[in-house]
C-alpha cells in the first residue's frame, strides 16, 4: 500500500510538472521602453556639461527550453551621451551612441503567475564616438569620428506578470560591460532600465 502511495505521488507531481510546462508560454516577443546610463562617461567633466543617461528601448524574443530556462535573443538601444562645453575661447562637443545585438540564458523562478528571472550571455556591441571642439581666437576647427565593435557580457534581472493568455507586462534591468574598445572608442559600463510588454506567440 506504500509503495502504491508512492507512485501515485511520484505521477501526480510529474503530471502537475508537465502541466506547468504546458502552460509556459514557449515564444515571447518583448519590448521595453526606459533610461540607460553610461557609467563613467562623465567622470572627467562638470554634471552641467555632462549628460550621462538618455531615453533607451530593447526588443527580442524568448524563447522557452525548458520549464525555468528560456534562450533570449534582443536588439538594445542605448541611446545617446554628450558633452557640451563652451565659453568665450573655445568650444568642445562629444557624443557617443550605443547599441548591442544580445543572446542570453534565462533563468525563470515562478510567483505565483508572474516570475522573477536572471539573465546573462554575450552582446556584440556597437559604439561610435565623434568630437568636435574649436578655438575662436585662433579660427581653428578640428573634428574626429571613431567607430568600433566589440564582444562584451551582459546581465539582466527582471519580472513578468502576464495580464491575459495572450499579453503582460515586463520590468527589467540590463548591464552591458566594457561596450567599447579601449583604443578607439573608449569602453564603459552601459546600462538599460525600462518596462515594457510581452506579447504570447504560442
Amino acid at each position: 500500500m506504500i509503495a502504491f502511495y508512492r507512485a501515485l505521488s511520484v505521477s501526480a507531481l510529474l503530471s502537475m510538472c508537465s502541466f506547468s510546462y504546458a502552460d509556459e508560454p514557449r515564444t515571447l516577443i518583448e519590448a521595453a521602453f526606459g533610461q540607460s546610463q553610461a557609467k563613467t562617461f562623465c567622470d572627467d567633466f562638470d554634471s552641467n556639461l555632462c549628460e550621462d543617461t538618455d531615453r533607451a528601448f530593447r526588443v527580442g524574443v524568448s524563447q522557452l527550453i525548458n520549464t525555468n530556462l528560456r534562450a533570449n535573443f534582443s536588439y538594445i538601444d542605448f541611446g545617446q551621451f554628450e558633452i557640451n562645453g563652451a565659453n568665450s575661447v573655445a568650444q568642445l562637443q562629444i557624443s557617443a551612441k550605443a547599441s548591442a545585438v544580445a543572446a542570453q540564458l534565462e533563468i525563470n523562478a515562478p510567483i505565483a503567475k508572474a516570475a522573477v528571472y536572471m539573465r546573462g550571455g554575450l552582446a556584440i556591441s556597437f559604439v561610435e564616438v565623434k568630437a568636435f571642439g574649436q578655438n575662436f581666437q585662433q579660427n581653428i576647427k578640428a573634428s574626429s569620428s571613431e567607430n568600433d565593435t566589440s564582444l562584451d557580457p551582459i546581465l539582466g534581472l527582471g519580472f513578468r506578470l502576464p495580464l491575459n493568455e495572450h499579453i503582460g507586462l515586463m520590468g527589467e534591468y540590463q548591464l552591458l560591460m566594457d561596450a567599447g574598445n579601449e583604443e578607439t572608442t573608449g569602453e564603459d559600463d552601459v546600462s538599460f532600465m525600462g518596462v515594457g510588454i510581452q506579447v504570447t506567440l504560442q
